[in-house]
């Protein structure tokens, strides 16, 4: 068994099971029976690895990854952190689509 534990925000959740056999699709599912309100949103999954290091988990390989990290180097559970394009680091940054919306200030009608 792996404990795995999903972080969003103050969030966390723990789960046990076998995970050698999950792929990064059943991950994203988990994340989002746990954690709803990020349905529709694109997801970033990290982990941090014995360096230090913020690594991405982006597919089934990277995933086998970690769990490889956590299996070799006999840690308690495997710590993954979500964040959004809304609540990372990102989020600071005027998104595209917000950027190209119009602005309350810019009106049809000339200022004298």
């Amino acid at each position: 068994m792996t404990v795995i534990k999903l972080v969003l925000g103050a969030k966390v959740k723990r789960h046990s099971l076998q995970a050698e056999s999950l792929t990064f699709e059943e991950l994203t599912a988990l994340a989002l029976t746990h954690f709803p309100e990020l349905t529709g949103q694109e997801l970033t999954i990290k982990f941090i690895d014995d360096e230090g290091d913020a690594v991405i988990v982006m597919d089934d390989a990277d995933l086998s990854e970690a769990l490889r990290f956590v299996r070799d180097t006999s840690a308690k559970s495997l710590r993954l952190t979500i964040t959004t394009a809304t609540s990372g680091p990102a989020a600071a940054l005027p998104s595209a689509t917000a950027a190209a919306a119009p602005t309350p200030a810019a009106s049809a009608t000339p200022t004298p």
